[in-house]
């Protein structure tokens, strides 16, 4: 303790390095206890500008650690982006790390002001500053609530359960209730009558989260509505998905493993086949209908393919205006009878934010065009009269953004490419993202990624089955709902 005490700044640096354990694919649940009852011991009462420092250390370590497989997709053209790569492994996570420095500053500043000496109302305040900017975290300049602390509780399928109530953000404001019980006890009177009520409190909120868990994942209702549906991920390399040598070979490996019978069984065809994010690696439509050809082949009578692939605007001059990363459904008469452009763009990744101030930056993805947003949430309305909500890639990570109110659909459909960050912590943390989002909405998550795990998950964020990171292959499965 005396090496903390000396050292507050390296100390609480190394804890945020540590609590990023928290998160898929380690989820090591007690590293919480430690990291934040540290932190809110080293502030406690301190002078807000130096809670602010302290705040800044932690949190630099946290995203640093958690975010570090961002830098890992420049290596897929390292000769263009290596420049890039301090600014990726530094600048993202000091930047993230303001959120957290300035619910600190906030902090320290209301509890000096108003003289409030109550451990109780002071975890309360930290709990709902936390909240509130990691609120504004997922909001402002584009936003990016990657790691949001509830995501913490996936460690055990029945504790996350109570998100379907309060949502992810709800399951932020508990964790830090758990996390800083260690801090309520440093140098705290526990005979107190309200002391020890609020320790009973803490170790009751977890058995009625298990308890809620427990009858959630048990309630089976009745299903009326099932669908057979084929999942197919190739495990292409980012480097040769869109090489002239080498693409249309990733798209025939597509059609390969679409093919065969459904579960191997003689007599019977998926409703759907799901493809991933750009695994059609061209501009679909216009003058490619000799990949809408060749994909109908492979496509069932009355069955539906669904992919992702490039969708082009055109002037008059039929030369390319706008172009969308999409989402296509396709039926066996090699008709595209829907489609879903991405509405949230990867910020650098898929376009360049004040491109007329950043002329010298270029995108990461393939070719030199900028990709236009789209409208936001629909769903597509497939055959034997079920709906999906569409989301592609990281769409996925927004909890606010995930299905139409108003029209609820069977199930969600995630597909994505992941093979850009490697094996690395970034495709088991976007997996558990997925889970949490079926949890809130109740709707079974289909994901299906180039590679980075594609996976069939229930309601409530349970993988019913999957095929792991940099493997290839089909998953055939029957969904109820």
């Amino acid at each position: 303790m005396n090496f903390i005490i000396i050292n507050p700044k390296i100390s609480l640096f190394i804890l945020g390095l540590l609590s990023a354990i928290l998160f898929a694919p380690i989820n090591f649940f007690p590293i919480g206890f430690l990291a934040f009852s540290v932190l809110l011991i080293l502030i406690d009462q301190k002078n807000p500008r130096k809670a602010f420092y302290l705040g800044w250390f932690f949190a630099f370590g946290h995203f640093a650690a958690g975010l570090y497989w961002i830098s890992i997709s420049l290596f897929v053209d390292i000769a263009r982006f290596w420049w890039l790569l301090p600014f990726s492994l530094s600048l993202i996570p000091a930047i993230l790390a303001l959120y957290i420095a300035i619910s600190c500053y906030f902090y320290c500043k209301i509890i000096n002001k108003f003289q409030i000496k109550d451990k109780i109302i002071k975890i309360f305040l930290f709990s709902v500053l936390w909240v509130i900017f990691e609120i504004l975290r997922s909001i402002l300049f584009t936003g990016l609530p990657w790691n949001l602390l509830g995501y913490s509780f996936l460690f055990w399928d029945l504790m996350p359960q109570i998100a379907s109530v309060i949502g992810i953000y709800g399951l932020s404001f508990v964790a830090i209730i758990f996390f800083t019980i260690p801090y309520f006890c440093y140098k705290n009177d526990l005979k107190k009558k309200r002391n020890i009520f609020y320790l009973l409190l803490c170790a009751f909120l977890p058995i009625f989260m298990v308890i809620f868990g427990y009858f959630q994942v048990n309630n089976n209702k009745i299903t009326q509505k099932l669908a057979k549906i084929r999942l197919v991920q190739p495990n292409i390399k980012q480097e040769d998905k869109w090489s002239e040598e080498s693409r249309y070979e990733s798209f025939l490996r597509n059609i390969n493993y679409s093919k065969g019978g459904f579960m191997e069984k003689n007599g019977q065809k998926p409703d759907y086949i799901i493809w991933s994010e750009a695994s059609v690696p061209y501009i679909l439509g216009h003058d490619r209908k000799f990949l809408l050809n060749e994909i109908s082949q492979i496509i069932p009578q009355n069955s539906l393919l669904i992919t992702g692939a490039i969708r082009a605007k055109y002037d008059n001059n039929q030369s390319v205006k706008e172009i969308f990363n999409s989402l296509f459904v396709i039926d066996s008469n090699s008709k595209i009878i829907d489609h879903y452009d991405k509405s949230h763009l990867v910020p650098f990744g898929e376009y360049i934010p004040f491109a007329k101030f950043l002329p010298f930056l270029s995108k990461i993805t393939y070719g030199s065009l900028d990709f236009s947003s789209g409208r936001g949430n629909k769903n597509l309305k497939l055959n034997n009269n079920i709906s999906a909500s569409p989301l592609i890639c990281y769409e996925i990570i927004f909890p606010w953004k995930i299905v139409d109110p108003y029209n609820k659909p069977d199930f969600i459909v995630n597909i994505t490419n992941d093979a850009w960050f490697g094996v690395s912590s970034g495709p088991y943390q976007h997996l558990d993202m997925a889970r949490m989002r079926a949890i809130e909405n109740q709707l079974p998550v289909i994901r299906v990624a180039n590679s980075g795990i594609t996976a069939i998950i229930d309601k409530n964020g349970r993988l019913l089955e999957k095929i792991d990171l940099n493997k290839s292959g089909k998953l055939d499965f029957e969904l109820k709902f």
